[in-house]
């Protein structure tokens, strides 16, 4: 059981933790798929003077990413409880650099990870925070290469793994690459004030489960090329197969999926990337396992809490 949390953990964790990854073949070799781009549909055009949000990064521009995740996982089967095993917060950093940027505004770009590793905690046994910190650090050497639009749009992305990964960590990407864009950011064709809104929606396939994201934008700040955003989320998935791999024989069945989250963040346009975020997410689901005439209920809720921020490489001004 506390193995079966702490992968489920890490399933979620790599969701997010590599937001801009399309497909995955095998390790170390290139996955590279276009992508389909979300709907966005302008709710409240916001305050006067209004100005068309764009991405504007200059080629060579780089950034230092540091990305803190907090998660806890209960799991409930046919009524019982399972005991909760603590999960240490999980942190990673990843260099960015912009390598060009054409004529329409589109940018490419390359992030490297460089460090992933489980924090310490104090309620966190020393032997999980080990386990999490040893399979988390076969990280570093992941690569990210594509292209975003000026309004944030991402396309030809491919994804390379190093050899070294860990299998847990592999599978989870291959596994989750068509994941949760928490950190992109689609803007909204229209100019936009203060006080503006709008959604971004979007199919996502994660797991195995295909659900349905709306994403809530609503512009707080916006002043020197820093745009300040509140953002809400709500997730949602019909009763449908999971199309994951099972134990031989056994089947599973999604029954319900809800999401919902809560957060903020701090778009710098000039990076083309988050200056800073927070955001909080619940996800609720309910399958059913089967194996023959045996069938089981499982319920989960996962919590988590994202922390991102940026920063410029010391060398930045040489």
């Amino acid at each position: 059981m506390q193995t079966r949390q702490r992968r489920a953990g890490l399933a979620l964790l790599l969701a997010l933790a590599v937001p801009l990854a399309a497909t995955v073949r095998a390790e170390g070799e290139p996955a590279e798929r276009a992508r389909e781009l979300p709907e966005v549909v302008l709710v409240e055009p916001g305050a006067a003077p209004r100005v068309a949000l764009r991405l504007r990064p200059e080629p060579g521009y780089r950034q230092i990413l540091t990305m803190i995740m907090h998660m806890e996982m209960q799991q409930r089967m046919d009524g019982g409880e399972a005991p909760q095993v603590p999960l240490p917060p999980m942190r990673m950093r990843a260099n960015v650099t912009i390598e060009d940027v054409a004529a329409n505004g589109d940018f490419t770009y390359v992030m490297r990870y460089t460090e992933a590793d489980a924090m310490e905690a104090g309620d966190v046994a020393e032997e999980v925070r080990q386990m999490v910190s040893n399979m988390l650090r076969s990280m570093a050497g992941v690569t990210v290469r594509g292209t975003t639009s000026d309004r944030g749009f991402e396309r030809d992305v491919a994804m390379e793994l190093p050899p070294q990964l860990a299998p847990q960590i592999a599978a989870q990407m291959r596994a989750m690459a068509d994941s949760l864009e928490q950190f992109s950011t689609p803007l909204p064709e229209e100019p936009v004030g203060v006080g503006a809104a709008w959604d971004v929606r979007t199919t996502l396939s994660q797991d195995g489960i295909t659900l349905r994201q709306t994403t809530r934008y609503r512009l707080r700040e916006l002043e020197g090329g820093h745009a300040v955003l509140d953002i809400g989320i709500t997730q949602q998935a019909d009763e449908q197969p999971v199309d994951a791999p099972m134990p031989p024989g056994v089947t599973a069945t999604l029954v319900s999926l809800e999401g919902r989250g809560e957060g903020t963040t701090r778009l710098d346009l000039a990076a083309g990337l988050p200056g800073e975020a927070n955001v909080t997410h619940t996800v609720d689901q309910e399958m059913q396992l089967a194996m023959g005439n045996d069938a089981r209920n499982l319920r989960q809720t996962m919590r988590m809490r994202i922390e991102l921020r940026s920063e410029a490489p010391e060398d930045a001004d040489d």
